[in-house]
């Protein structure tokens, strides 16, 4: 018999996906669905590559930036930050 330390935890997971009424669906149905899309996900592993990229950028920089390297990679590693963070904080409009 599982204890009730292990039905909490198995009830965590299922609260993890948001009720249907918070993407704009009708509540009435009580179905669940992922807090991000198919293609939020995709953006986010753009802007985790974006950012990865600008940190190995980063590795070809002078000690005192003044290369092309030092003046790109800042860009890059907060532009990929920028696209995680508008993701997140944007619902998803397509149906």
């Amino acid at each position: 018999m599982p204890s009730k330390r292990r039905k909490d935890k198995d009830q965590d997971k299922k609260d993890r996906l948001l009720p249907a009424h918070a993407h704009g669906q009708a509540a009435a149905t009580g179905e669940k669905v992922a807090l991000l899309t198919t293609r939020q996900w995709k953006w986010v592993a753009v802007g985790a590559a974006v950012t990865a990229a600008g940190f190995a950028v980063l590795s070809q920089s002078d000690p005192s930036g003044k290369n092309w390297a030092g003046h790109l990679s800042p860009l890059m590693i907060l532009g990929g930050y920028a696209v995680i963070g508008i993701v997140l904080w944007t619902a998803d409009c397509s149906s």
